[in-house]
């Protein structure tokens, strides 16, 4: 999958690159997401439909999807978009988590993010209650005449 901080030199685009406004279209973030995601990936679309329906079918999905479904999806004049759970596959079928990124930027103030990323920001937490700690031992120590 692709991390946003550092993509691959693939050409994806990064999640800063999504539109976004103060009233937020889901739907044409996610449109713009899926062609962008299609545009830069190194496989056609036929490649990427192959790829999903491959994926849905070990899943235990019967109903394949068509070339003709992708292209709406990425068509800002058509009314289809991804469901949720046809977003994953095609995520992991182009191997770009941008369209999911679109989607979870439509939630106040939530960001997807690598496990990479995420552990370097459980680490700059701590990092910052040790120094809050710190900061507040010393002010005690100096109310209490012990410094």
């Amino acid at each position: 999958m692709v991390n946003s901080k550092n993509p691959p030199q693939s050409g994806y685009p990064r999640q800063d690159d999504l539109p976004f406004e103060g009233n937020f279209d889901l739907i044409a973030a996610l449109k713009t997401a899926v062609s962008a995601t299609l545009s830069a990936s190194k496989w056609s679309r036929e490649q990427v439909v192959e790829r999903m329906n491959n994926l849905i079918e070990r899943a235990g999905g019967r109903r394949p999807l068509t070339l003709e479904s992708i292209n709406k999806w990425a068509a800002p004049g058509q009314p289809n978009y991804p469901s949720l759970a046809l977003l994953t596959y095609f995520c992991a079928a182009t191997d770009s988590n941008l369209a999911l990124e679109a989607y979870a930027r439509a939630f106040s103030g939530c960001r997807l993010i690598s496990e990479e990323d995420y552990a370097l920001l459980v680490w700059a937490r701590s990092q910052r209650d040790l120094r809050l700690l710190k900061k507040h031992e010393r002010n005690a120590a100096r109310a209490a005449g012990v410094e």
